[in-house]
């Protein structure tokens, strides 16, 4: 619906192209882009992480934490993903 209220189908949307758009990205399977892993912080920080590169987040796009199952210290806490 953000996208009709943001005019991606003209002043008067089509309908047949809303449903045509809504059923295309229902069916289209979720992918998780890594932002960074996070480890747990001191002080105040609760957690912390570093990009590995230069990275552009979509507007609007849903950001997740995943737990991770460590094996070891030297792996993150958490996850940082968005959902492209």
């Amino acid at each position: 619906m953000k996208r009709i209220a943001k005019g991606e189908f003209g002043s008067e949307p089509n309908i047949a192209d809303v449903v045509r758009v809504m059923s295309e990205e229902v069916n289209k399977p979720a992918s998780f882009v890594n932002i960074t892993g996070l480890w747990e912080g001191r002080g105040k920080v609760a957690y912390q992480g570093r990009a590995q590169e230069e990275i552009i987040i979509p507007i609007d796009a849903e950001i997740l934490v995943f737990h991770n199952d460590k094996q070891n210290d030297t792996q993150p806490d958490l996850n940082l993903v968005y959902v492209d």
